[in-house]
């Protein structure tokens, strides 16, 4: 018998199933619109920013990110900023603002469902911290 008989190596030509798991469903997100109501009692789009606690502040761009496009979020952020920075001085929190507002005005329209909520989250993570 020669030693490379066809039957001394038997192959299966048969062709591999691929079989890829990936999760199908997103994580229920809660929706922008009652997450927005529970953070801005007490302060509405007519009110003038100039008036309001930093907190306030953050409320009333909380209520403008339905409204208003990513540059001009980015705008109402960086009179933000400047009012941390006259009444608090430079503090670490600024950093990250900085970084939003460069985001934000890149995009001319108004947010996606994602961006509105990663904004929400960044400026609650803010509120948190300048209290």
């Amino acid at each position: 018998m020669d030693w490379c008989s066809k039957n001394w190596l038997k192959v299966d030509t048969k062709p591999l199933e691929i079989k890829q798991n990936y999760l199908t469903q997103t994580p229920p997100t809660p929706p922008v619109e009652k997450t927005l109501k529970q953070a801005v009692e007490g302060v509405s789009l007519g009110s003038n920013p100039q008036n309001m606690s930093l907190a306030e502040y953050l409320n009333y761009i909380i209520l403008s990110i339905n409204i208003k496009t990513g540059v001009a979020l980015s705008m109402e952020l960086q009179n933000f900023r400047n009012r941390v920075q006259e009444e608090l001085g430079y503090i670490s929190l600024l950093n990250p603002i900085n970084l939003t507002i460069t985001e934000l005005s890149q995009i001319p329209v108004t947010l996606s469902a994602t961006e509105k909520q990663s904004l929400m989250n960044k400026i609650n993570f803010w509120k948190s911290k300048l209290n």
